[in-house]
């Protein structure tokens, strides 16, 4: 049984059963108190508080105008007085699909089918002798959440490390400490290499692969030291051709020997020079752009900026120290999962190591009930 997170109380997620519901009564006169509200063909009466069928050959049918082509219904009635035969129930305008299986016995039924037209119609198939009562139509309301997204994803475990989640299944996301389940939007990371920093520019720095432990929980950081060379210590993305409007980058950062950077967002013209501080985890700078710094634990922090760009052509800077002009020590710090998505804000890491842009495509809930409660736009 799967279930979905519905309270959060004492530390701990809870959830309830989906419990299937039905709608109200599609049929008048279910329980046949009146010869009246049903088609009669031949062979089928109403009487004594049941409808009756009297073996005649032909396939002949009772039945009324009371659903809808498309919809699924729980069907359910009582056969009585079973001597021989078979019938069949169909909601459909014809006896060709829609309909239950074979009956052939005394008992009480229940079957949900989909309607293929709009009569309940019950069809005599091989010279039923019989009654049949207390027939009820009512339209099946799913419980169930129909979930997909086509893709894989990544999420924040209970346990605070970034995980893979694969595609079509739902994430409950635990960032911030409590589990929610996440939606978000189809969005691509336009970085071609997000976690091997071997790929991107380096000037006046060094790279050190695998040096410590990243957001995921494994060894795969990388360490980034300034030399003494004169001049800008700093990492530059690839170039990307984002659509103009909102681009938001992102990365995570912690602290080393050194304990703040400089971002530089450019497109067409600096857009953002932002000053983080990893020690204290704050972030300032780049007037009048939208900004964010979040923990992810361990001395970690994901960093996003968000400007608008001026052209296709955009690239980001990362500097070890104040940009230009720095000649000292040789002080590190460390780097992981870098992202550049179009969009006012930023969304859940999407791996792309392959060498070319990465998409994760949208979360999908349908019989989620209202759709007030779940906000499609920023997930």
């Amino acid at each position: 049984i799967i279930t979905t997170p519905t309270a959060y109380d004492t530390g701990k997620i809870l959830s309830v059963k989906p419990v299937q519901t039905y709608g109200p009564e599609l049929v008048t006169n279910g329980d046949f108190a009146t010869d009246s509200d049903w088609t009669k063909e031949t062979g089928w009466t109403i009487s004594g508080g049941n409808a009756n069928y009297n073996g005649n050959a032909a396939l002949s049918a009772l039945y009324q105008n009371a659903v809808t082509s498309g919809v699924k219904y729980r069907v359910s009635f009582d056969v009585l007085n079973y001597v021989s035969g078979s019938f069949k129930v169909h909601l459909s305008d014809g006896q060709i699909a829609g309909s239950s299986p074979l009956i052939t016995d005394n008992g009480n039924y229940v079957f949900d089918i989909t309607s293929i037209g709009a009569l309940v119609l019950f069809r005599n198939v091989t010279s039923f002798i019989g009654s049949i009562d207390n027939v009820s139509v009512k339209e099946v309301f799913n419980a169930d959440f129909d979930f997909s997204r086509n893709s894989s994803a990544t999420r924040v475990g209970s346990n605070g490390l970034i995980q893979d989640v694969a595609s079509n299944l739902p994430r409950i996301d635990y960032t911030g400490g409590v589990g929610s389940w996440k939606f978000e939007p189809q969005r691509t990371n336009l970085l071609p290499y997000s976690e091997d920093f071997t790929n991107w520019s380096v000037t006046n720095a060094t790279l050190t692969e695998n040096a410590t432990i990243s957001p995921d929980g494994t060894l795969n950081a990388t360490k980034i030291t300034d030399n003494a060379t004169s001049g800008n210590h700093r990492v530059i993305t690839p170039t990307t051709t984002p659509t103009s409007g909102n681009a938001t980058y992102s990365i995570f950062l912690k602290k080393g020997t050194m304990t703040t950077c400089f971002i530089n967002m450019f497109s067409g013209g600096t857009i953002a020079n932002t000053f983080v501080d990893l020690e204290n985890g704050t972030i300032s700078g780049g007037s009048g752009l939208s900004q964010t710094i979040e923990p992810y634990g361990n001395d970690w922090y994901r960093v996003s900026i968000t400007g608008v760009l001026a052209n296709s052509s955009t690239y980001v800077y990362v500097y070890v120290k104040q940009i230009g002009g720095y000649v000292g020590a040789e002080d590190h710090i460390f780097m992981y999962g870098a992202q550049l998505e179009s969009g006012s804000y930023p969304t859940s890491y999407i791996r792309s190591n392959s060498g070319s842009a990465t998409t994760r495509l949208a979360d999908v809930a349908n019989n989620a009930g209202s759709s007030d409660l779940i906000n499609s736009t920023e997930g």
